[in-house]
């Protein structure tokens, strides 16, 4: 008796028990399988326990036969992660099967994928299944009674509830016949199809290995996009029952099924955030993907792709601190690492899950080279050292919910530098285009300093240069013992003044006491050094990079360096 395509392992056995006229619990005795009286059952890992091969060869059968339902493992995969790292729900075990009772009558057979929670609706004759029989009112194969049970499997095995007639002590078999044309009386409408079918197309590209699936919107892995989906369906049903037991009626279920398709299978996020606001969902304080505060972000874990809908629609309207905070530049904006609840871990992509930058690896000013990708707009919009203390700011602001004066202070910035970032960064923001155009451009820096890190760390940098002193001994011995040829006017303090910067990355006009600006005509001294034509001054630079280096290893690296 070979196992029909797709068919769960319960009617297989009752077809193969019924074939010799025994129970199935008697079949399963003589294939070496010990089940006890009322134990529920487990047919999966029992069979698993006798041993496939072993099976297989008292009845003749593949050893492939035995082998779990594909789609069936995938929803089960996709439902049991979903309660489990969203809602901490314990793997609770589904018991019985739905039916399509044109579909037993048809094939002879119970489907695989009928044991799962998530198939309520049969796409090939357009019925909701079937929960219960509607003559004794039970689940098929939710209880032990079908082990006893020599009826063919279209019979109803379930037992009727105990007469109460005086000396009545058994109770007798259903036997409904579960073909019957009253079971398909159970019509779906069209969107509800169409949304059964979504999910088991989700499902079977997992059991494909297919890497992306379309979903509100945007290309994402299938495990992701049936994740959105579960979640949009437990926000509406908030009951864990649909989502753990077929015996649960399927109208709720369904309902909610056809509105999270609906939103799913929209073509751009911004319309599938809509279409949810339609159905009262995404409400920027559910905790599907709310937009704060800290403490009901970190509740619980969030489905990625519901965020980042959610932020990509909210995100002209966020302040500058949380649209840096959530990387609105990126086409996925995510809440940061810091925020999120210990059993977040999936995004769509590798780049989504991008934590802050280490501060080592941000410049108090950002690299000159790389202001000829910014926005025009950006260049223009104040003095060059203003612009690139600002993209620097932003910088170690994007994907961080530290605070400003924190950064700014790591960053090695005056507190005064602070009202003109913030001045320049509102007039960019008036005009959207070149606000999102800036957003982008630091976000794309972002990414290429995560995958290219620099071999220089500021953040020591910026400490071993505050040590006026300890530079101003460097560079008197520098210029003691180097044996290139000097420039006029360069002196241990004009030495310091024109390494700081490059050394650091910054600027003199942001130099702490006591490393003031220069003089006017000190001034034009660095001026006129830096100036040089035949780049005298670099060798020296150069010196000054190796004697610091010598005393603190950690600061090893090249004088200068700029993203490839």
């Amino acid at each position: 008796m070979p196992r029909q395509p797709a068919e769960a392992l319960e009617s297989w056995l009752n077809r193969l028990a019924h074939r010799y006229g025994l129970t199935p619990r008697a079949t399963l005795r003589l294939l070496g399988a010990t089940v006890l009286p009322q134990r529920l059952l487990r047919l999966a890992p029992l069979l698993k326990d006798v041993g496939h091969e072993t099976i297989s060869g008292q009845l003749g059968l593949e050893l492939t036969s035995l082998a779990p339902d594909p789609l069936l493992a995938a929803l089960e995969r996709a439902r049991r992660d979903y309660l489990d790292r969203f809602h901490a729900y314990p793997h609770l075990e589904p018991k019985g099967l739905r039916f399509c009772a044109e579909c037993l009558d048809e094939d002879g057979y119970w489907h695989a994928s009928w044991a799962s929670p998530l198939h309520a609706v049969c796409v090939r004759h357009g019925k909701r299944l079937a929960s219960s029989c509607a003559q004794c009112g039970n689940v098929p194969f939710e209880s032990p009674v079908w082990l006893t049970s020599a009826t063919p499997t279209w019979a109803c095995p379930g037992l009727y509830e105990p007469s109460r007639a005086p000396g009545a002590r058994y109770r007798s078999r259903c036997g409904a016949d579960l073909r019957d044309t009253g079971y398909a009386a159970l019509p779906a409408a069209p969107e509800e199809v169409a949304a059964q079918r979504n999910l088991l197309d989700i499902a079977l590209a997992m059991v494909r290995g297919e890497e992306s699936s379309r979903c509100c919107g945007l290309d994402v892995a299938p495990a992701r996009a049936l994740e959105a989906v579960l979640d949009l369906i437990h926000a509406q049903i908030a009951g864990r029952f649909y989502l753990t037991s077929p015996s649960e009626p399927v109208e709720r279920l369904v309902d909610a099924m056809a509105v999270a398709v609906d939103i799913a299978s929209q073509q751009s996020p911004t319309a599938a955030y809509e279409q949810a606001q339609g159905h009262g969902l995404l409400r920027p304080h559910d905790p599907q993907a709310p937009l704060g505060p800290t403490s009901a972000i970190r509740a619980r874990p969030h489905s990625r792709v519901l965020e980042t809908i959610t932020l990509l629609a909210h995100a002209d309207r966020l302040s500058i601190d949380n649209q840096l905070k959530y990387r609105v530049g990126s086409d996925m904006p995510a809440y940061p690492a810091q925020q999120r609840h210990p059993r977040d871990t999936n995004h769509l992509r590798a780049d989504q899950g991008l934590p802050e930058l280490p501060m080592s690896a941000i410049p108090t000013l950002v690299w000159p080279g790389v202001l000829d990708d910014a926005p025009a707009a950006a260049r223009d919009g104040g003095d060059l050292v203003m612009v690139r203390a600002a993209a620097s700011l932003a910088l170690a602001k994007t994907a961080s919910n530290r605070k400003w004066r924190l950064l700014a202070t790591d960053l090695g910035l005056p507190a005064a530098a602070a009202s003109p970032i913030r001045r320049y960064w509102h007039t960019l923001r008036r005009d959207r285009d070149d606000w999102r155009a800036y957003l982008g451009w630091i976000e794309r820096l972002f990414v290429r300093l995560h995958h290219d890190a620099p071999p220089v760390d500021y953040q020591l940098r910026r400490a071993v240069a505050a040590d006026h002193a300890f530079l101003t001994s460097c560079a008197r011995d520098v210029l003691s013992h180097g044996n290139h040829p000097k420039p006029d006017g360069l002196g241990p303090t004009a030495l310091v003044r024109a390494f700081w910067p490059v050394y650091t990355e910054s600027d003199l006009t942001l130099a702490a006491a006591p490393t003031p600006p220069p003089d006017p005509k000190a001034a034009r001294v660095l001026r006129r050094l830096q100036a040089a034509e035949d780049d005298a001054l670099r060798p020296w630079l150069e010196l000054m990079n190796a004697r610091v280096a010598a005393e603190f290893p950690g600061a090893n690296g090249p004088l200068t360096w700029e993203p490839p």
